[in-house]
């Protein structure tokens, strides 16, 4: 099954916990989201990403700098675990952190949500994949992705238990658009995956395909060097 199918099933499971009402008010606000232009403002890839430190699920300092010493970076931005379709997307692509190792390349997932708020947070565990806490959205706003989300869209939340203020610590509640980077040694985001429609996210097969050209290109790099000499 693609990651597109299996984004759709998990999109029409989580309607089917509201109301008609509270559907319309979600159907909305992806409306408005796609209209916005919010979008346009995302980094594109043959730009250069900004630099950032965040914490890890375990409190552990990630600096992105320090990961590109090691190689290729996969970043993936989600709005949370309490999101059953973004849960979908890293269960599709941590299987991916064994396949891109051997390519020197690591696997990071940015969400908003600080896991001391987050009781679901513990559940988001993917091996081989990296967690990263961004409250307030900042990193995500570094990338253009971050989108201040609607007051009716974030009460149709509540009444479901998620008070997005409360997880993403900060005073107005912002999410970020899906997103997926592959960034090369240099941080340089060679393939850019934006996606504002969950169900339209990147498959694993295109994040691999980025990250083997990135390698590819740094292999002929390497012997073109190696015959200069």
């Amino acid at each position: 099954m693609t990651l597109a199918n299996t984004l759709a099933e998990a999109r029409a499971t989580w309607r089917r916990g509201f109301t008609p009402e509270q559907v319309r008010t979600m159907d909305y606000a992806a409306q408005w989201l796609a209209q916005s232009g919010v979008e346009g403002g995302a980094l594109r890839d043959g730009e250069l990403t900004p630099e950032f430190t965040l914490a890890d699920t375990n409190g552990r300092v990630v600096r992105l700098i320090d990961r590109l010493d090691r190689g290729p970076v996969v970043l993936t931005f989600t709005c949370g675990p309490w999101c059953p379709l973004c849960a979908a997307v890293l269960a599709a692509y941590a299987p991916l952190a064994p396949l891109i190792a051997e390519q020197s390349a690591t696997l990071l997932a940015i969400s908003p949500v600080q896991d001391r708020t987050d009781p679901t947070a513990a559940a988001d565990t993917f091996e081989g994949l990296t967690r990263l806490s961004d409250p307030g959205a900042k990193v995500c706003q570094l990338f253009g992705l971050r989108y201040p989300v609607p007051g009716p869209l974030q009460a149709v939340y509540r009444a479901r238990g998620i008070d997005l203020m409360d997880r993403n610590g900060g005073p107005t509640a912002f999410l970020p658009i899906p997103a997926s980077y592959v960034i090369d040694p240099g941080g340089m985001a060679v393939a850019a995956f934006v996606c504002p429609d969950h169900r339209e996210c990147a498959e694993p097969e295109a994040i691999v395909a980025a990250v083997g050209a990135v390698e590819g290109k740094r292999e002929g790099d390497r012997r073109a060097i190696g015959h200069a000499r």
